[in-house]
């Protein structure tokens, strides 16, 4: 009933009074979350999980923006990483929980994301728990891969008729687009540290350089052994066998079944008949963020933790100047400040034991990732030890904010490294003249045309730029040499702006061991002196956002905008200042773009 009178008020008002309807609705969105009364927990349980969407690192108890908001109201709304870890762990102790039905579709979740639930999910069959993956087509005539190696790890994998197993082993892509912008007069200088440092040449190079194609090769190599490794050990085939498979794939459902990569060809139905048949029509199916706010097994009976971990989030691009999101959009960047002020808060926590920092993030500016890096090391001159878990990804900016923890945790297809650093403009000097537009120029330094998109870097400008690129670079590797205890002799092995799969860093001393957010969770209470089954109060810092605290945001970001609505009306001396923006670059510690199937 809440939901039905939300997107009515979403729909009926999404155009007009936009933003009073999305503030409005937000207060509807937070008395009715909170008005609903907690049902009685129900006395059979299947959690159901649909793979068919991103998982999210950390989840956002009030919406961040009116998109969010929507997306609330419109579909089953996000799930998390580890909620979906936690109800497998959870779960696998609770005689409540029968067992788990997961849906794949897409190519998802991510590699990295499917090898931690892989491990709750072992240890939630060891239990004696069904375990069935089905899917109407493995990728939806796509690329599964991922999706697979997520669905062979469980009991049974089911495939729709007419469906397929889009298996084929991994393909990277990367567009260049040198010619195309040469075309419109435009040319992307970048200077870059140093020759595995490839974030920009989708823009500089019409193809890999020969270093970077060797790197990524590397990478793919390494992931598809990852791949194969996984699905052999799960589907008891021979890993020569999957080898085999990968390569000559895709599969149609009658093939998959004959080539015992799945268990059975039928409809979800079926799987639900089945399901009722045996635990009864009562049994509820639930899915892990519901199920992992229900009161324990055996009613609503609390337990005293042994000891308060402080948990921050550092996920999303590595920005100066804070998050900056659209209160209408949202926003996919960190604020080292808001991260730098976490650790102050749980370091001066006298509660606060210990600090885990949960990286994902494909880097961004050395400055905002210097800030976050010297508050984990305030935090540790403090008497707090940092454990760093990493996501999906922890790379350049990412790894720079990560060095410094006292263990530092990765998965296997973990993509981190790449320490190296790139800045550089767009010159668009051909693309005003094709304009036919005019520029005349004053100045007061030699140096003032460092900045200028007229023109390319000269000689001494071009040195001049050498010296900031080789300070910064040269700061990123003693930092890396000093807390990773890599002599410096060695640090060309592992930086160059080279990245690296966590199976591969964990070799050469960039990670210190292979493992999920658990794992660093279970190494937390070793480093405290406590057992593995003792309880502990993981705390978020900064807490979660309240009502008010959302509602105050999104206000301040509107009254400093002045309108009511976007203005699409761009003035022509609007566009030149954002062109001039867009086509200079600040230095970057980032990962390149490239697109995995």
């Amino acid at each position: 009933m809440f939901r039905s009178l939300l997107k009515f008020f979403v729909y009926a008002f999404a155009v007009a009074g936009f933003l009073t309807v999305g503030l409005v609705g937000l207060g509807i969105w937070a008395v009715g979350h909170n008005a609903v009364p907690r049902p009685k927990p129900p006395e059979k349980i299947i959690l159901v999980v649909n793979f068919n969407e991103n998982l999210v690192e950390k989840y956002e108890e009030i919406p961040t923006s009116l998109r969010s908001l929507v997306d609330t109201v419109t579909s089953e709304g996000q799930l998390s990483l580890h909620d979906v870890v936690y109800a497998l762990e959870r779960g696998s102790k609770d005689k409540r929980v029968q067992g788990i039905v997961a849906l794949f579709g897409a190519n998802l979740p991510r590699l990295a994301q499917s090898q931690e639930i892989r491990a709750a999910l072992e240890k939630f069959r060891a239990s004696g728990k069904f375990a069935i993956a089905f899917s109407e087509s493995y990728g939806g005539f796509g690329p599964a891969n991922n999706a697979y190696y997520l669905a062979s790890a469980f009991e049974q994998v089911w495939l729709q008729p007419v469906g397929n197993l889009g298996l084929s082993g991994l393909r990277m892509e990367q567009p260049f687009a040198k010619t195309a912008l040469e075309k419109f007069g435009v040319k992307a200088h970048f200077v870059e540290r140093e020759e595995y440092k490839s974030a920009m040449q989708f823009l500089s190079q019409d193809g890999m350089t020969a270093p970077v194609r060797v790197m990524m090769q590397s990478i793919l190599d390494d992931l598809n052994g990852q791949l194969a490794a996984g699905i052999a050990v799960s589907r008891k085939l021979p890993l020569v066998r999957v080898q085999e498979l990968m390569a000559k794939g895709p599969y149609t459902a009658q093939e998959a079944l004959e080539r015992k990569l799945v268990d059975k060809v039928g409809y979800l139905d079926e799987i639900e008949q089945q399901l009722d048949g045996k635990f009864g029509k009562k049994a509820a199916k639930m899915r892990p963020d519901i199920y992992a706010s229900l009161p324990p097994d055996g009613g609503d009976v609390g337990v005293t933790p042994k000891a308060t971990v402080a948990l921050i989030f550092a996920d999303g691009e590595i920005k100066d100047g804070g998050r900056r999101e659209s209160p209408w959009s949202g926003g996919g960047a960190m604020d080292p400040h808001e991260i730098a002020t976490a650790f102050q808060s749980a370091a001066d926590n006298k509660d606060v034991k210990l600090i885990l920092m949960r990286v994902d993030s494909p880097g961004g500016s050395p400055t905002a990732s210097e800030t976050i890096r010297r508050a984990v090391t305030q935090a540790q001159a403090k008497g707090k030890k940092v454990i760093v878990s990493m996501g999906a990804m922890a790379g350049s900016g990412g790894y720079w904010i990560a060095m410094n923890g006292d263990r530092i945790f990765a998965d296997p297809a973990t993509l981190t490294g790449s320490i190296g650093v790139v800045a550089g403009k767009f010159v668009l000097a051909g693309l005003f003249e094709k304009l036919g537009v005019k520029w005349d120029v004053l100045k007061t330094g030699d140096y003032t045309g460092l900045w200028s998109t007229l023109h390319d870097y000269t000689p001494e400008e071009q040195a001049r730029m050498d010296v900031m690129i080789d300070d910064t670079y040269r700061t990123f590797r003693d930092h890396v040499s000093k807390a990773r205890k890599i002599p410096a002799a060695k640090m060309p092995d592992v930086s160059k702006g080279r990245i690296f799969t966590g199976a591969q860093a964990v070799k050469i001393g960039l990670v210190d061991e292979l493992g999920g957010l658990r794992d660093a969770v279970l190494y937390a209470k070793t480093s405290l002196g406590l057992k593995s089954t003792d309880p502990i109060m993981l705390q978020q810092f900064p807490a979660p956002m309240t009502v008010e605290d959302r509602v105050t945001a999104m206000l301040r970001q509107y009254f400093e905008r002045g309108i009511v609505m976007p203005d699409f009306k761009i003035s022509l001396e609007q566009a030149g200042q954002w062109l001039t923006r867009a086509a200079l670059m600040p230095a970057s510690a980032r990962m390149p773009y490239w697109q995995m199937n």
